[in-house]
């Protein structure tokens, strides 16, 4: 299916009204967030429900452990938590358009496999305008697939809610969570970002890390150890997975920054939530320990992460409220990927620079980054 995605670039005050929208601390007020719409969007609950089951059984068909799903769990952050300095930004798609100039924004380079994976599943989903999806938004689709992604993964399945706008625009993400940063800065990006506990979020968010592969980021990095091309402190280890276990989601990311063993934490931002003095230790104390107490948070730190800058309750629900429609996803079985290689039978490498369009790039921190025009 051959259809053109058409990319509206507008200014986000524009949209979202959102000189209102932001404190003089930054944090979010409702005024500037944008009402969650099924029943405006799908034309009633049932058939929004209906979509999410067929994007749901979709995306558990074709996500893979080598590239999509990992990726397509990080996009979800991306779009949900980027913001600039006048717009409260959040779950509106505008990934979709910041990924078509993803130069625009180095935070975003290595997204560019999801991005390509949601191009084409949302054009299909919407069957030429028919069906319960002839009118899925990339809000919705991006948090729906990621939501997924963890549960192939052996992550806890997360009830979600189906009905964020498209605000097509660009939220010119030029506020976005450092993999340089210590404990400190994330619980402030989390808090000014609109979560509830930024503490809590700031240590079982991170556990998505316990997924996926990074390649090499700028060419200088290995002779300097500075991460992501930034000076300062050693922000990423040697090219690889993420974690010992990079496709299983569960408590082992906090074993290891805990126990320092693994892969110990492979960004200084998760080495540094288990510093002696950092106000997450404990979560990850607790986490590292008990399986369980993990997935009872990550949950709704998820639901809440997947609808900021979006209002529930104009459409009855709240921050914690979602459905399964369709049931739980069957885990996938997990494949192994190859020490400095990645996943057999993949084109993924992680021993190299990666250059988009012909210029020198960064790479993301989860899933393998393939894109058009070469190494």
């Amino acid at each position: 299916m051959n259809i053109k995605l058409v990319v509206l670039c507008c200014w986000a005050n524009t949209i979202l009204n959102c000189a209102d929208a932001i404190t003089p601390g930054g944090k979010r007020q409702a005024p500037g967030l944008i009402p969650l719409n099924p029943v405006g969007i799908y034309g009633s609950l049932d058939t929004a429900l209906k979509c999410m089951q067929m994007v749901r059984q979709q995306a558990g068909g074709t996500l893979n452990f080598a590239d999509t799903l990992p990726n397509c769990l990080r996009i979800a952050y991306h779009d949900s938590s980027a913001r600039n300095t006048t717009s409260p930004g959040g779950a509106n798609g505008s990934i979709m358009n910041e990924l078509d100039d993803p130069l625009n924004n180095p935070g975003n380079l290595g997204l560019a496999i999801c991005h390509a994976y949601l191009k084409a599943l949302v054009p299909l989903m919407r069957n030429n305008g028919t069906g319960p999806c002839a009118k899925l938004t990339f809000a919705d689709a991006i948090q729906w697939v990621a939501e997924v992604a963890v549960e192939l993964a052996g992550g806890p399945a997360t009830p979600m809610l189906p009905g964020r706008e498209d605000c097509g625009c660009f939220d010119n993400t030029n506020i976005i969570a450092d993999e340089c940063a210590p404990a400190t800065d994330l619980i402030s990006f989390w808090s000014e970002a609109g979560m509830t506990d930024p503490v809590k979020a700031s240590a079982a968010l991170s556990g998505s890390h316990s997924l996926g592969n990074i390649r090499s980021t700028t060419a200088h990095d290995a002779a300097n150890g500075a991460g992501f091309g930034g000076a300062g402190p050693v922000c990423i280890g040697s090219p690889g997975p993420m974690t010992a276990q990079p496709n299983v989601f569960d408590n082992h990311y906090f074993k290891e920054i805990y126990n320092q063993n693994g892969r110990a934490g492979y960004l200084y931002s998760d080495r540094n939530l288990a510093a002696i003095n950092a106000s997450t230790l404990d979560y990850v104390k607790e986490y590292a320990n008990d399986d369980d107490a993990f997935f009872r948070d990550w949950v709704p730190q998820f639901q809440e992460m997947s609808l900021l800058g979006v209002d529930p309750k104009p459409a009855g629900f709240n921050i914690t409220s979602g459905f399964l429609p369709g049931g739980i996803i069957a885990k996938k079985l997990p494949m192994v990927p190859e020490d400095n290689i990645g996943f057999t039978g993949t084109a993924a490498d992680f021993t190299h620079p990666a250059r988009l369009n012909g210029r020198l790039s960064q790479s993301g921190g989860q899933g393998s980054f393939l894109v058009a025009g070469g190494h």
